[in-house]
């Protein structure tokens, strides 16, 4: 089950979590599927609550539910999943910027990734946030991560028909940029059941 902490988190109360904390509640502590509060503040978007857990010296760079650190959850915030609505997607900026700034251990932001291979730097890019890109580019992303399907930030911003982030990806990218001929903008060949194959997992058209 869920501590207090977490129901804290949950309804966005920053100063309830501050006062759970300074009674002795336990900040990395875990729910049934894996998730610490900052999980939860990460996932919501509930950056001041983040902002707490964060000064009590909660680990950015722990895993929780689904393998995925902090950082992956703020990113993918806003899709409808979790509990409640978070408080917007203007804070998706704020929140990766509290956790970049965290000083995280190493293997996680910017460069954590999740089973399928994907990296904030992916995450961004499919946004076409050029804020985001730049924050995690200053922040150390690596631009020539690939993902399991072998897609770099690179082709993500391509298959948006991103020309400005593109050019920006590639500049950065420098020799590390792999063009695959499957990975050009042309459309995929269809797989079983109708299925295209070559798109990022969810983004067909």
């Amino acid at each position: 089950g869920r501590a207090p902490l977490h129901f804290a988190v949950l309804a966005a109360a920053a100063p309830a979590v501050q006062l759970l904390l300074e009674r002795g509640a336990d900040l990395e502590a875990a729910d049934r599927a894996g998730d610490r509060a900052m999980h939860l503040a990460a996932r919501l978007l509930h950056h001041e609550c983040l902002d707490v857990l964060l000064a009590a010296g909660a680990n950015a760079g722990a895993r929780g539910a689904r393998r995925k650190p902090p950082l992956l959850l703020a990113l993918e915030a806003g899709g409808g999943q979790g509990d409640v609505a978070g408080d917007g997607e203007g804070t998706r900026l704020a929140a990766a910027a509290a956790l970049l700034s965290a000083g995280a251990p190493p293997g996680s932001p910017p460069n954590a990734a999740a089973r399928n291979g994907r990296r904030a730097l992916h995450l961004a890019a499919e946004l076409v946030d050029g804020e985001l890109v730049d924050l995690l580019l200053s922040a150390g992303a690596d631009p020539g991560a690939a993902d399991r399907q072998g897609l770099q930030p690179f082709h993500l911003a391509a298959y948006r028909n991103d020309a400005e982030m593109l050019l920006w990806l590639v500049q950065h990218s420098r020799a590390r940029i792999a063009i695959e001929p499957e990975l050009r903008l042309s459309r995929p060949a269809r797989g079983r059941r109708g299925r295209g194959r070559g798109w990022p997992r969810g983004r067909r058209r």
